[in-house]
């Protein structure tokens, strides 16, 4: 038994786990998931990923790994190909100090894709994307800085790989197949 001079905080407790609770339920069904973890549609199964010009940036590798893991399916000779070119990240002077050094960098992906259709019909036609991330140089810590920015060109290839599987797979969606 309960002391009744220990109830009002043992309903305390019980109202606040009831909140945690309620909370925790609102927050598993409303489909709240975290960025990157939703699965690829299936849509995207077997797409030919390739890079102009045989430059095998590394979004190209990051779409082809992240397109073959839907569903096991290899691409074919009549699946779409997805066709990234002129991938590249520039680094800009963001801001400078008192003193005329740089401090603060821009980095900027630029990248163009087309999607084509295994007769070569145009199915996306040419589409330039450009992702931007910033970081700060210190003096103080260099190797900090250099890790940060290799740190950042990683992201901004696998952002710019999500931004382009986005786009194929929105227009696949609105776009399927003729069934035969």
């Amino acid at each position: 038994m309960i002391p009744i001079s220990a109830l009002p905080d043992a309903l305390a407790r019980l109202r606040t786990s009831l909140v945690i609770l309620a909370a925790c339920l609102l927050l598993a069904s409303c489909g709240f998931h975290l960025r990157g973890g939703a699965p690829l549609p299936e849509i995207l199964a077997g797409i030919n990923v390739t890079a102009a010009g045989g430059n095998d940036a590394p979004i190209v590798r990051d779409l082809r790994e992240r397109t073959s893991l839907v569903d096991g399916k290899a691409a074919g000779k009549d699946a779409p190909t997805l066709v990234v070119s002129g991938t590249g990240i520039e680094q800009r002077v963001a801001s400078i100090d008192t003193q005329g050094v740089a401090r603060e960098f821009l980095l900027v992906l630029n990248t163009r894709y087309q999607l084509l259709a295994a007769d070569g019909k145009t199915l996306i036609p040419p589409q330039t994307l450009e992702l931007q991330r910033d970081y700060t140089y210190t003096d103080n810590n260099v190797l900090a800085s250099d890790i940060q920015s290799r740190e950042l060109h990683e992201e901004l290839y696998r952002a710019g790989a999500e931004q382009i599987l986005r786009a194929v797979s929105i227009y696949q969606t609105h776009h399927p197949e003729p069934q035969p």
